[in-house]
């Protein structure tokens, strides 16, 4: 394939320009970094503009950042995740509180980025009552979780799967690469839908998809296939970069056959893989 860019990698600065992040609504999907590179898109965003980080199914606070609670009661901020409830509305959560409670919370923060959301039994964040639609006068940027994955660094989507908020501009994708090579059932959410879909492409060769099992490590062929095959998303990040050797991405990008990002959420850096030589029309 073409030279790799990992040899003049980027500062993660430079992810919403390659990841062509709008204003608006954006939701990150699949495993393997999504907390993690909504973090560093907050951070990078808040520079241009008014940010809300938030989920339309469960995440934890975002600990750098105010956090603004909806609840039965009304409206509470705190200063941060861990820090006690500073401010109460005493009305219900109505479109007609938000805005001065949205101020307030952003008056606490050297950075203009907000988490928002409902407190769920878990003690994680479920969505806050208001549809995230609703919120874009607020800020210039919403940044949503829209997927789970168990902590782990690939997954295949449930029919139900991800939740994808009304309004959104932008899905991006996240994998881990330290999934690759390992089992299915131990580096996969939902390992059984994986091989589903596996096992649906390779019908024409029985033999070869009756030797597909959750012990089979995964391969950068299946991990290509299944996001090819479920076409969930506008871009993609290939997370983990660091731990993954050069022929391992080459064979991934002739694999995946489209353009994507690869990175190190960890280590700070990232580059564009451009489309593999190989598959040039």
């Amino acid at each position: 394939m073409k030279t790799e860019n990992r040899a003049n990698p980027r500062p993660l600065s430079a992810l919403p320009e390659l990841l062509s992040i709008p204003s608006g609504i954006c939701s990150v999907i699949g495993s393997g970094g999504k907390s993690s590179l909504l973090l560093s898109l907050s951070l990078e965003l808040a520079k241009r503009g008014r940010v809300i980080l938030g989920t339309s199914t469960h995440i934890l606070p975002f600990p750098h950042c105010p956090l603004v609670l909806f609840s039965s009661s009304g409206i509470s901020v705190r200063p941060s995740a861990e820090a006690r409830i500073l401010k109460d509305s005493e009305k219900e959560a109505e479109v007609t509180e938000i805005s001065s409670c949205l101020e307030a919370a952003f008056s606490l923060s050297p950075l203009p980025i907000l988490c928002l959301g409902s407190m769920a039994e878990s003690g994680k964040l479920s969505p806050p009552p208001v549809p995230w639609k609703d919120l874009l006068p607020y800020a210039d940027y919403i940044l949503i979780e829209a997927d789970g994955s168990k902590r782990l660094p690939l997954k295949a989507h449930a029919p139900w799967e991800p939740v994808i908020p009304e309004g959104n501009a932008r899905t991006i994708a996240v994998i881990g690469g330290s999934g690759l090579g390992h089992p299915i059932k131990e580096a996969v959410h939902r390992p059984e839908l994986f091989l589903s879909i596996l096992r649906e492409k390779l019908s024409e060769n029985p033999s070869g998809s009756e030797a597909l099992t959750e012990r089979s490590p995964v391969t950068e062929e299946m991990a290509a296939l299944v996001l090819e095959r479920e076409a969930l998303f506008d871009k993609l990040l290939l997370n983990q970069a660091d731990i993954l050797s050069a022929p391992s991405l080459s064979r991934f990008a002739l694999a995946f056959r489209r353009p994507f990002i690869a990175a190190s959420l960890r280590e700070n850096y990232c580059f564009p893989m451009p489309l593999a030589a190989n598959c040039q029309p």
